[in-house]
């Protein structure tokens, strides 16, 4: 490999020894805003040629902001927005819905689950969970499962979760998933 190792590479790195495994194929990632760090990614992957970005996100409007970007420097690259909001699986299952009717997208070659929220206050989402539970686990786990079929169609399907650390400082207490009992 050029690089020492993954973590320690830039996204220009990783996109430069696996543009083979870029190029024509449909990638779609989540949390992709101008200063997310979906945004540098998506830009990179662009470089290596993919048939199709389907950029995914809260706000259409910061979507299209990178769309843009991408669609000036590399026209060749399809670019679509998907409105994804992780914070609701109502809206969860709706953006999957969406998906799954795109007669033009008959395959999800990769799906990049990049979104996250952290150092929230204590919030529960719509749906009764803690929201960063909710938005970074439950809400990619339901959104993967329910586009699973397009991501099956691919001849080598991948699903790539952006994670971070956080996760080692306590482990999800399975009687009490939203940490409402004092330990």
């Amino acid at each position: 490999m050029p690089f020492s190792h993954p973590s320690k590479s830039s996204c220009n790195e990783l996109v430069s020894y696996y543009a083979g495994a870029i190029k024509g194929k449909t990638i779609l990632t989540t949390g992709v805003s101008p200063t997310s760090i979906g945004a540098p990614f998506v830009r990179a992957l662009a470089t290596a040629g993919p048939r199709l970005l389907i950029l995914a996100g809260r706000n259409l409007d910061k979507l299209q902001q990178v769309a843009d970007e991408i669609t000036t420097a590399h026209p060749e690259v399809d670019v679509r927005l998907l409105q994804l909001d992780l914070g609701s699986l109502s809206a969860v299952r709706k953006a999957a819905e969406e998906v799954n009717v795109w007669d033009d997208v008959p395959v999800i070659d990769v799906l990049v689950t990049n979104a996250g929220i952290m150092a929230t206050p204590y919030v529960l989402s719509p749906d009764g969970y803690e929201s960063q539970f909710a938005v970074n686990h439950l809400a990619h786990f339901l959104f993967v499962n329910l586009v699973m079929d397009k991501l099956l169609a691919s001849p080598s399907p991948r699903v790539v979760s952006a994670t971070r650390k956080g996760h080692r400082f306590s482990p999800i207490r399975w009687g009490d998933i939203n940490f409402d009992v004092s330990s």
